[in-house]
């Protein structure tokens, strides 16, 4: 296994060639805040496109919520947008604006699959308290990373992964996780969302290898929801 964080002060770690060799799966964990400003290079897109070409090559990008972004709403709506996000994931110690992912969200545009990490959603637990059943597209599920994995964590504030321009035709939506509809109203429920993508994967005729979009704490065992998560960490250890 091999662990790197991309960019310390000034030391950089870039997703090159060399980087990769050797490497069958690769998770890019999304905690870099928005303000580091931090984009993929042209060789970084060009060895992660070359790392895709490559059979049985897997590559996880997992960007973490996008709280509190109200940029395409007018200046007067901004304020109250950030406040019913807030009061909807209930979590004190999360400011009204917090936003990360943005190497990840620059990779996978790059490659022309834009996604947004839309929100912070709180999920819905089962009457047992545990995290609610997942919605899961089995056919599609084509590795098995899904077989016997139930749910994911309660983390309390989860983002939709939206799909953009022609990612809706090159993403399958492995994973759907119901919203919790008990807590403050959510805008993207009021809208009609009960449920948000929460485990995107490329079509087999995207790239020979697969490419998939998660949240960054599907790899923490912070937020309950372990057993499910072992298997699923087990399945993409030991897929076929």
């Amino acid at each position: 296994m091999r662990v790197a964080e991309r960019q310390i002060e000034e030391q950089r770690t870039p997703l090159d060639g060399g980087f990769l060799d050797g490497i069958d799966t690769l998770i890019v964990i999304g905690f870099d805040s928005r303000p580091t400003d931090q984009q993929a290079s042209p060789g970084e897109i060009a060895a992660i496109r070359a790392f895709l070409a490559e059979p049985g090559h897997m590559l996880f990008v997992c960007p973490h919520h996008d709280i509190g972004n109200a940029d395409d709403l007018p200046e007067d709506q901004r304020q109250p947008r950030r406040e019913a996000e807030f009061y909807h994931h209930g979590d004190p110690a999360i400011p009204a604006q917090q936003q990360f992912g943005g190497f990840g969200l620059s990779l996978l545009a790059g490659l022309g699959l834009p996604v947004r990490n839309r929100f912070g959603l709180r999920p819905a637990k089962a009457p047992d308290g545990s995290s609610a059943p997942l919605e899961i597209d089995a056919a599609a599920d084509r590795f098995g990373l899904l077989d016997g994995v139930a749910s994911f964590n309660l983390h309390p504030h989860l983002p939709h992964f939206e799909l953009l321009g022609d990612s809706a035709t090159r993403f399958d939506v492995l994973a759907r996780q119901d919203v919790d509809l008990t807590a403050p109203p959510h805008p993207f429920v009021l809208a009609g969302g009960h449920r948000f993508n929460a485990l995107l994967q490329t079509r087999p005729d995207v790239c020979a290898g697969s490419l998939l979009v998660c949240d960054t704490t599907l790899w923490s065992s912070t937020a309950g929801g372990v057993e499910s998560l072992q298997r699923f960490w087990r399945n993409v250890v030991q897929r076929a």
